[in-house]
C-alpha cells in the first residue's frame, strides 16, 4: 500500500490552501490597508493625515494709517486771507497751520493738501510743490495752473471806474464833478468807465478835467482821483470837495473828505478759491471784480444819503449779475 506523499515534500497533488483575510496575506499588504484605515478614520474625525502638515497661521499686517489733510498758511500772507483761509478750513474740517514757508522741507511734509500764501513766499517751492493745491494771493509772474488758483491779478478798472462814477454823480449838488486824468494804461479804462457811471447817475452833470487838488473848478464839489492817486499828508481844507478814489485804508484826516471809496478785498475770494480746488476742479485766474465780491464801495452817508445809495447799489448789483456792462474794456 503506497504512503500518501506531502506535497510540500514531493510535489505531489494536494488539496490547495485558501488565500483568506488576515493570516493567509502577504504581510506588505495589511500594513498597507492598515495605514490607509488610520488616514479615513482620521479624515473622517475632521482631522489632518498623519502624514500631512497644517500650514502655519500668517498673521494679518496692520492696515497703515493715512495722514489727515492739512492747509498750510503763509505767515506773510495779508491777515484778512489768513482769517478767512482759517475759516474755510474749519468749515471742512481740516488743520490749518500758519507757518513760514521757506521754513518748511523742501519735500511738502507729510499730509499736506495745499498752501495759502503770497507770491514771494511760494515762488521758491513752486516747481516742487506744483501737485499741491496753492492759492497764490498777490501775484504778479505765477499764472493759474491745473492745481493753482490766483487772487488776481486782472482787476476791473472799467467797473471800479464805473462805480466811482455813480458814486459821484450822486454826492454831488451843484452838478459839477472833476476828475484828475491818470498816466498810466489803467487809469484809462478807469477814467472810461468814471465818466460812464457820472453819465448814468446825472445826466445833466458837466465834466471839469483837472490836473490835481491844488485849484478846484469853479462849481465843482466833487473830484475823482486816479488808482494811483497819493493823498497828501496835510488834511483837505473843510470847505473843499468830496472826493471819490480806488484805494485802500487813507490817513484819518482825509476819511471825512471821501464821499465814496472803492476797496479791492481778495479776502472775498479764498473761500471759493479753496472749495473749488478741494472738489477737484481745475485752478483759475479769480478776478478782482463786483462780479467775484473782491470789489465793493464803501460810500459815506454824510456825502450819498440812504435814498441815492439805493441806487448805486441797484448799479452795483446790475454789473455782478451781468445785466450792466460798462463799455471802456475789462481793465
Amino acid at each position: 500500500m503506497r504512503s500518501r506523499s506531502h506535497p510540500f515534500v514531493d510535489g505531489g497533488p494536494g488539496p490547495a490552501v485558501a488565500m483568506g483575510k488576515g493570516r493567509g496575506e502577504p504581510p506588505q499588504r495589511r500594513w498597507l490597508l492598515a495605514a490607509l484605515a488610520l488616514s479615513a478614520a482620521a479624515m473622517a474625525c475632521g482631522g489632518v493625515p498623519p502624514s500631512a502638515t497644517a500650514p502655519p497661521d500668517t498673521p494679518t499686517p496692520a492696515p497703515t494709517a493715512t495722514p489727515s489733510p492739512w492747509l498750510l498758511i503763509g505767515e506773510g500772507t495779508p491777515a484778512e486771507i489768513r482769517e478767512a483761509a482759517r475759516a474755510w478750513a474749519e468749515a471742512v474740517g481740516i488743520e490749518a497751520r500758519v507757518a513760514a514757508i521757506v521754513e518748511q522741507p523742501a519735500r511738502p511734509p507729510e499730509g499736506l493738501w495745499g498752501v495759502v500764501a503770497t507770491e514771494a513766499e511760494i515762488a521758491p517751492r513752486l516747481a516742487i510743490w506744483s501737485a499741491l493745491a496753492l492759492i497764490v494771493a498777490e501775484p504778479e509772474a505765477i499764472a493759474a495752473g491745473p492745481r493753482t488758483t490766483t487772487l488776481g491779478p486782472r482787476l476791473r478798472f472799467d467797473q471800479a471806474g464805473f462805480l466811482a462814477g455813480v458814486a459821484a454823480g450822486l454826492a454831488t449838488k451843484s452838478h459839477g464833478v472833476g476828475y484828475v486824468a491818470s498816466s498810466q494804461v489803467d487809469g484809462e479804462a478807469y477814467l472810461s468807465g468814471f465818466e460812464e457811471g457820472v453819465r448814468y447817475a446825472c445826466p445833466k452833470c458837466r465834466l471839469e478835467r483837472m490836473t490835481g487838488l491844488s485849484q478846484i473848478p469853479f462849481g465843482v464839489d466833487v473830484v475823482g482821483l486816479p488808482p494811483e492817486a497819493v493823498l497828501p499828508d496835510d488834511p483837505p481844507a473843510a470847505d473843499g470837495p468830496w472826493l471819490v478814489l480806488l484805494a485802500g485804508p487813507t490817513a484819518e484826516g482825509w476819511q471825512a473828505a471821501m464821499a465814496a471809496r472803492l476797496t479791492v478785498v481778495p479776502e472775498a475770494l479764498v473761500e471759493a478759491a479753496l472749495q473749488g480746488l478741494w472738489d477737484g476742479e481745475t485752478g483759475l485766474e479769480m478776478a478782482l471784480a463786483v462780479e467775484t465780491g473782491a470789489l465793493q464801495v464803501e460810500i459815506n452817508p454824510q456825502a450819498i444819503s440812504p435814498g441815492r445809495e439805493r441806487l448805486l447799489r441797484q448799479a452795483e448789483q446790475a454789473l455782478a449779475d451781468g445785466m450792466l456792462v460798462v463799455g471802456g474794456g475789462d481793465g
